[in-house]
């Protein structure tokens, strides 16, 4: 079993699949793990498996994962045990970016890890999360990770609820981003 990649697909049902997804196409292993691809301009199919409906939650989705860790594991095999896991703990935006982004940045996977957790915390365990990366029109070199918290509350509540993310946790740990990773609100 130690082999075999277990992920939930968008409706909680167990994929199993016994290739190391770094082996298969791109769009075989994303159609599996619900990794959604949007156009520029679409607004984002929610495809993470972290739903109400099924009862499925940040802390269960970390604590499998913990549970599923290989002592001696493979450095290569880890990155990809976490990279399945930031992809079923947020919504991709434009996948092969996000993730080009974080091969090219593997500090921050880890990162995102507890930033799911943290999140969670502060605005419940189904909120739901976004990643995209930003490319500052003024600087095309310059790009970043951001992470949209996305909520219908009132905005001074989302807001209330962010600053309360960044004094119990992001202020911290944010230095470890080296200015990669944002966390903003977005309203639905």
């Amino acid at each position: 079993m130690n082999e075999v990649a277990i992920l939930e697909s968008s409706i909680g049902s167990p994929v199993f699949h016994p290739t190391p997804f770094s082996f298969l196409p791109m769009s075989e292993w994303q159609g599996e793990m619900g990794i959604a691809d949007e156009s520029p301009n679409a607004r984002p199919t929610y495809m993470s498996i972290i739903d109400s409906r099924t009862r499925t939650t940040v802390s269960k989705l970390l604590e499998d994962f913990n549970n599923r860790q290989e002592t001696g594991a493979s450095t290569v095999r880890d990155f990809e045990h976490r990279i399945c896991l930031v992809a079923s703990l947020y919504t991709f935006r434009r996948s092969e970016e996000v993730l080009s982004f974080l091969n090219d940045c593997p500090f921050l996977v880890q990162l995102l890890i507890e930033a799911r957790n943290a999140i969670a915390r502060c605005f419940g365990e189904f909120q739901k999360v976004a990643l995209e990366v930003v490319t500052d029109p003024e600087a095309e070199n310059d790009r970043e990770l951001f992470a949209f918290i996305q909520t219908n509350l009132e905005p001074n509540d989302a807001l209330d609820k962010l600053d309360r993310l960044d004094q119990e946790w992001w202020l911290a740990e944010s230095d470890r981003a080296k200015s990669k990773l944002c966390i903003h609100v977005e309203f639905e």
